[in-house]
């Protein structure tokens, strides 16, 4: 254990880091088990199950790499936390867009958001925004049809938005209040 304030913070981030992984894991199994039971679209449901499966056995290898402190860098933890932004994508697409299902992605980016890197936190909660605001905006201008299991509701175009706009601000507020309290 290192004696330096930086080497406690360092080695509290690994071990929540751990226990997020352990999160993984139980989300992914239950992913895995429940969406081949419902009625979703196939489509997605072909694609989103194998991917939630692989989340999940990376998350499980990470949580076994990181037993060791010295094995936890940015730069491992960076590239498995967009690709679990990515498929918790494919799980709001899955459930809906405008369902209740991004408020899972709220989870994601407040625990990357805490990581000492600024930049990798910067680039995960943008890859979340990104992805919902075009999402979001594909379907409300007609684009491609909500695939959701819960789609979007035949609503007066302005309450659709400001409905997507409140799930903006939300991931915003999300990713600042998760580095505002960091203790550096």
């Amino acid at each position: 254990t290192g004696t330096e304030p930086t080497d406690a913070l360092r080695l509290e981030e690994v071990e929540r880091t751990r226990k997020f992984l352990l999160l993984m894991i139980g989300i992914c199994v239950a992913m895995a088990t429940s969406v081949p039971l419902l009625s979703g679209s196939p489509t997605i449901q072909r694609y989103l199950v194998p991917g939630v499966v692989l989340t999940g056995l990376l998350s499980v290898f990470l949580y076994w790499h990181f037993r060791d402190p010295a094995n936890y860098t940015t730069s491992k933890i960076t590239p498995f936390a967009a690709w679990t932004g990515a498929m918790t994508f494919g799980g709001v697409l899955y459930w809906g867009v405008f369902s209740a299902a991004p408020s899972m992605v709220v989870m994601g980016i407040y625990f990357f958001s805490r990581t000492q890197s600024f930049a990798s936190a910067l680039f995960i909660y943008l890859e979340c925004m990104l992805i919902q605001a075009v999402a979001s905006t594909l379907f409300l201008v007609g684009v491609m049809p909500d695939p959701g299991m819960y789609p979007m509701p035949d609503l007066p175009i302005w309450e659709l938005l400001v409905s997507q706009g409140i799930v903006q601000l939300i991931y915003l507020a999300t990713f600042w209040i998760a580095r505002s309290t960091r203790q550096d």
